[in-house]
């Protein structure tokens, strides 16, 4: 099966990005404040200091965006796993064991450490209930519970888990969305048609729900049809990068221009935040088509290669780390909101937060992976032995 090795290398871009984006703000670099600063520092004439101060302020509230990268996940995540179930055709039950082996066991190693710190009178994070959200996230559906029926369900705990139960959600489903689409072949309109309801969902308010005359909310967009547009755009590109390697790709212009204007529409009429991961993932697909690129050579170096096995590992760990280390070592250190409580977060944390990410990624979720693998092999071997002994 065809392997997209130029993919750990944006995971790990993508994956340093949240840690960046959440090193800003345990630094006090509040995303209100550097929004105001955006705005006061606009300028308009020859004014070389006041563009340059404006520039440097629109990167940092970039860098502060932490849900960016975490969208672009998204789309990719609709992009492999179609791969992995047109290609692997694997029985339903071998595929979620194998995508449970994938998530389950980093996630339980992150909400252990919680749960130790916690038991040892030293929380790193202590919300109400603490026992409630550790075992409601062990299920990876806390992301599904809106608060008014469980505080905070989403993100209480690990943090950045409430990813993890949509990533779940999605894989849960995925192949019965799939089977829909696929059935007597790739049908074109039916996949235009499911991108456009996709979209729909994307394009909704991603914090609240009304139902039945009842309002729901959720901290995250951590509800499967929150995000679903952006998995829908992860298929559809996989469904078009298909075409390209058929060498068909003008004969499906209408279809291509109908998906370019979906994707364009939940970018621009969806809500506000969107357009920016929608354009990062327009490179990702680029990369994943030109192998020649200088840009495919250095996003697949063996570098980012390296800490993009690792980018799973370091997305759900390192915020245990940067509160630990906030809480424990730098809180009062520096002045919150200044560039040598930032570096100062930076020299202490992301080592630790490597040598954290290497700890789960090798002890933990590599041989929870290749548990999946030889419990496929031997799942799939029962049938044929069944079919010998009669």
């Amino acid at each position: 099966m065809q392997r997209f090795t130029i993919l750990e290398g944006w995971r790990a871009l993508l994956a340093w990005w949240v840690v960046l984006s959440h090193t800003l703000a345990l630094s006090g670099f509040s995303r209100g404040d550097i929004v105001q600063n955006v705005k006061n520092s606009e300028v308009t004439g020859f004014d070389i200091g006041g563009w340059f101060m404006h520039l440097w302020y629109e990167i940092i509230l970039l860098a502060r965006s932490g849900k960016i990268p975490v969208y672009v996940f998204v789309m990719m995540s609709g992009f492999v796993i179609v791969h992995l179930l047109l290609m692997k055709k694997e029985p339903y039950n071998i595929y979620i064991m194998r995508r449970f082996l994938r998530l389950w066991p980093a996630l339980m190693f992150v909400l252990v450490l919680y749960a130790f710190a916690y038991l040892v009178g030293q929380p790193v994070r202590s919300p109400d209930n603490f026992w409630g959200h550790f075992f409601l996230e062990a299920t990876m559906l806390h992301g599904l519970v809106p608060n008014e029926v469980f505080a905070n369900a989403a993100h209480a705990l690990s943090g950045p888990g409430w990813s993890i139960s949509l990533e779940w959600q999605f894989y849960i489903v995925a192949p019965f969305i799939l089977a829909a689409l696929t059935k007597g072949g790739w049908r074109d309109m039916t996949f235009v048609a499911f991108l456009f309801v996709a979209l729909f969902f994307g394009a909704l308010n991603t914090k609240g729900l009304n139902f039945m005359g009842e309002s729901y909310s959720w901290n995250h967009p951590a509800a499967l049809p929150h995000l679903l547009g952006f998995f829908g755009l992860g298929m559809a590109s996989y469904y078009l990068f298909r075409k390209v390697g058929e060498s068909k790709i003008k004969a499906h212009f209408p279809l291509i221009g109908m998906a370019a204007a979906a994707f364009l529409a939940v970018g621009f009429m969806g809500p506000e935040g969107r357009t920016p991961p929608m354009l990062i993932w327009v490179l990702v697909f680029a990369s994943l088509i030109t192998s020649g690129s200088w840009m495919h050579k250095l996003i697949d170096s063996k570098p980012l290669h390296w800490l993009g096995n690792m980018s799973y590992s370091t997305y759900i760990t390192h915020m245990f780390v940067l509160t630990a280390v906030h809480r424990f070592v730098i809180r009062h250190m520096a002045e919150n909101g200044t560039l040598a409580k930032f570096f100062l977060t930076v020299g202490i944390s992301w080592p630790l937060i490597m040598v954290v990410s290497m700890v789960s990624y090798y002890w933990i979720e590599k041989p929870a992976i290749n548990l999946g693998r030889k419990l496929a092999k031997k799942w799939e071997k029962k049938p044929e032995t069944a079919e010998t002994a009669s």
